[in-house]
């Protein structure tokens, strides 16, 4: 049982840019460097950094309860380099 939750979570779609597009890939596709776009209310992968975020001051709010059972939403902030990068060519120009 906890093998098929393991492969229906690692199956999932998620937006990642490379080579200056937007794709989908499935999250054991997910290399190290790659940029994910994550949509409101969509699941993705604990071990991420925010780079920017739609909402003010680069923040964003997350529920941990996969990860600790907590239920509460927590806010993580962006970097301050990289809050003001909002589009794809903007975030595709961070790591060159």
């Amino acid at each position: 049982k906890r093998h098929r939750a393991d492969d229906q979570t690692n199956n999932r779609i998620v937006k990642v840019i490379r080579n200056n597009h937007l794709i989908d890939v499935q999250w054991t596709e997910i290399l190290v460097g790659d940029i994910v776009k994550v949509v409101n209310g969509s699941f993705f992968p604990a071990d991420l950094i925010l780079l920017t975020s739609s909402e003010p001051m680069g923040m964003c709010y997350i529920e941990t309860a996969n990860l600790d059972g907590e239920t509460n939403l927590k806010i993580k902030t962006a970097l301050p380099i990289t809050s003001e990068s909002t589009t794809v060519e903007q975030a595709s120009e961070l790591f060159v």
